[in-house]
């Protein structure tokens, strides 16, 4: 390829709002305005770690710009060698998809269903709970919340929907499953009382014990439990039972259930 081409490529990168490296041979040969942008600095001249961020990084990369952690996609694309040093070339194509994770965050957010378990998600935990309250609060039925917590917590799909079956195979029609904002489980039992509720978790103990033992032996569960009273909205129900788990009241919480 002739020293014009490689002209126009630096011509095209010039031009391109995304930030540019060109590698030669896994070290900087070329970057474009953009790049110098987002270091402040000549890539060569920047801070060691950004550089071998930009050097190591995978599909997606991270980078502090404008005082706020950024998102970038990352696209290498082959090069043809340089005749004059007859070393390939890699362009790194960083594209900023802060924007598109912070929608998709927020669209998340505003889902009533999760993901990755087909659960309930937070939202829609507390549209289905807060008639569960009013009618606790009118009539005077029982009603309790279970907050389940793994630990160590775990990103495995595989666990989670095993968990996710196991508490929808043994829980009522009328129970509430939901997923929390920080990967707990919730349960929300009506006309269930917290002597009933700790029996059940009891009972959840020995199912999830056989059905995790292969997929997750090391995996240990933790229960914070509260029943409805009077002074309780849904909300605050909800965060009685999740201060059970660190226990900051002095109470003592339901123990742990191991799996092993």
């Amino acid at each position: 390829m002739n020293p014009l081409a490689h002209v126009q490529y630096h011509a095209l990168f010039n031009q391109l709002p995304d930030p540019v490296l060109v590698l030669a041979e896994g070290e900087p040969r070329y970057w474009n305005p953009a790049l110098e942008r987002l270091l402040t600095a000549p890539p060569t001249e920047a801070d060691p770690r950004l550089l071998e961020a930009l050097l190591a990084s995978g599909p997606e990369l991270e980078l502090p710009c404008d005082g706020r952690l950024h998102c970038f996609r990352v696209q290498d694309i082959d090069l043809p060698a340089d005749e004059g040093a007859g070393r390939p070339l890699r362009a790194r194509v960083l594209r900023d998809v802060t924007r598109e994770r912070k929608l998709a965050s927020q669209l998340a957010d505003q889902s009533l269903h999760d993901g990755e378990t087909g659960l309930l998600s937070h939202n829609g935990l507390m549209v289905a709970l807060e008639p569960q309250v009013s009618r606790s609060r009118r009539y005077g039925r029982k009603l309790s919340v279970a907050v389940m917590r793994l630990e160590p917590a775990t990103r495995d799909t595989e666990v989670l929907r095993r968990v996710a079956e196991t508490l929808k195979d043994q829980l009522r029609w009328a129970d509430l499953i939901a997923r929390g904002r920080d990967g707990d489980f919730i349960l929300a039992l009506p006309e269930t009382g917290l002597e009933a509720t700790r029996a059940l978790t009891d009972k959840l103990r020995d199912r999830l014990q056989e059905g995790l033992q292969a997929l997750a032996p090391r995996v240990s569960i933790r229960f914070g439990l509260a029943e409805w009273c009077k002074t309780d909205n849904a909300a605050r129900l909800l965060q009685r039972a999740r201060e059970q788990l660190g226990d900051p009241t002095g109470n003592r919480p339901h123990p742990p259930l191991a799996v092993v």
